[in-house]
């Protein structure tokens, strides 16, 4: 029984961390993409730029 629940924990974990991965990897191709350095990256508000949301 115990070991049911271990399992869908390292599940869960591993979907969170699997999601975490994807995020951060589509912000930097987002990134490279446009050819930004990363404080104008981040910033980018202030440019009214539309392209990064």
């Amino acid at each position: 029984m115990n070991l049911v629940y271990l399992e869908l924990e390292m599940t869960a974990v591993g979907m969170i961390i699997g999601i975490c991965l994807s995020v951060i990897g589509m912000a930097i191709v987002q990134w490279k993409l446009s050819k930004m350095t990363l404080k104008e990256f981040f910033k980018g508000a202030d440019n009214g730029d539309s392209e990064i949301y």
